[in-house]
């Protein structure tokens, strides 16, 4: 007899980004998975974007 545990739950993996400075500019690219506002600084609003960009995966 075999028994098998199915969780509804899925993993996902944890980012941290840590912001750096008090500008507004958003994330330049959602896509690389990196917190960068274009100029290499990382604002509140390029963190949450990205955040929400990266959510699920």
């Amino acid at each position: 007899m075999a028994l098998v545990v199915l969780s509804s739950t899925p993993l996902t993996a944890q980012s941290t980004y840590t912001v750096d400075s008090t500008a507004d500019g958003g994330d330049a690219d959602t896509a690389d998975g990196l917190c960068d506002d274009g100029s290499g600084a990382c604002t509140l609003r390029a963190a949450i974007e990205q955040a929400n960009a990266s959510a699920g995966l």
